[in-house]
């Protein structure tokens, strides 16, 4: 038996299956479910959100003043998911440290870069 047939036969747990073991039936319980069967899933919708929140920042900023303020925007971005992030961990199992440490350290970049490009 190859490595496809073994990744084509593979055993994955069902939402049902899972719903059995934790017994949470909740919103959060499917959200846990699809962070554990696709560990991406949390860190792409952050980089969604995050998107979501930047491009309308940067052109409402540009058509109310004339001018773009790009490293406002990112600062602006990734706190708001920052602070999402910060909401999901307090559900237990659903976002893992590395993605909030990675958060922050965004973060922390581009609120380094928004300072360095305020004119004085």
């Amino acid at each position: 038996m190859g490595i496809l047939d073994k990744i084509m036969f593979m055993k994955f747990q069902t939402l049902e299956e899972f719903q059995n073991v934790t017994n949470n039936t909740n919103l959060d319980g499917f959200l846990i479910y699809v962070a554990n069967i696709s560990p991406t899933f949390i860190p792409w919708a952050l980089f969604s959100l995050f998107i979501v929140t930047l491009l309308p920042s940067y052109f409402i900023g540009l058509r109310l003043t004339g001018r773009s303020d790009f490293p406002a925007s990112l600062a602006v971005s990734s706190f708001f998911v920052t602070i999402i992030a910060f909401v999901m961990n307090t559900i237990d199992g659903l976002i893992n440290i590395t993605t909030i440490i990675s958060t922050l350290a965004f973060t922390t970049i581009f609120v380094i870069i928004f300072f360095i490009s305020r004119d004085r």
